[in-house]
């Protein structure tokens, strides 16, 4: 992808644009999330894992066990919304509010995470009150198989079940405020490896917005 043009500068969106980038690790979401930023002239909301694996004084995302997996869980949300909220209102979002909570649905599936059913509701009324806010006018969801998985201690490499837990999440819990919200969710399949297509491809959907 070329520098942009003048034209292409002035032709972009210059009010609210609040972008989510979605999927298991190992998608190239923080990747996309550089380029579309880059390309756009917007910032970056950082994921937050580090942040909070450094607040509870572990060094990875594997080190959270049951003793402080809630705290995790709760210092990653916060801190993603913080991130979100001081970049308003233009953005792009790596990781999103949504994968907070398939994040917390997997980690409780594994005994990592052993929370009351009030704890999980409580959780997820969290999550969806800040969805009610509109945090994103689309959301790119990467599928999983375009790369091999590379641990750096913060990635999940059960990929499928993580998938699994997203669209479940995205199409169960959060579908009724993400229709409500009139919140595009677009899908970037696995077989668009390269880049620079990824890149032409969500931007001409951002395009389409018209925000």
């Amino acid at each position: 992808m070329t520098a942009r043009s003048d034209r292409e500068i002035s032709e972009m969106p210059r009010t609210a644009l609040r972008v989510g980038i979605m999927g298991a690790s190992c998608t190239g979401k923080t990747t996309l999330a550089a380029a579309l930023a880059e390309h756009l002239g917007l910032s970056v909301a950082i994921e937050g894992a580090r942040e909070a694996a450094s607040a509870v004084g572990i060094a990875d995302s594997n080190q959270v066990c049951p003793v402080n997996a809630r705290e995790f869980q709760r210092l990653v949300f916060e801190i993603k919304v913080h991130a979100e909220r001081e970049l308003q209102p233009r953005y792009i979002s790596d990781r999103t509010v949504i994968d907070c909570a398939a994040f917390w649905l997997f980690r409780e599936l594994k005994g990592i995470l052993r929370a009351s059913p009030s704890d999980r509701q409580a959780y997820f009324s969290a999550v969806e009150t800040y969805l009610e806010q509109k945090p994103y006018d689309i959301l790119f969801f990467l599928e999983h198989g375009a790369f091999p998985w590379m641990g750096d201690g913060f990635r999940i490499e059960d990929q499928e079940p993580m998938t699994a837990l997203l669209l479940g999440v995205l199409g169960g819990r959060f579908r009724r405020v993400l229709a409500a919200t009139r919140v595009e969710v677009i899908m970037v399949p696995r077989e668009m490896e390269a880049m620079e297509f990824r890149l032409v491809f969500c931007v001409e959907r951002i395009r389409n917005l018209g925000v």
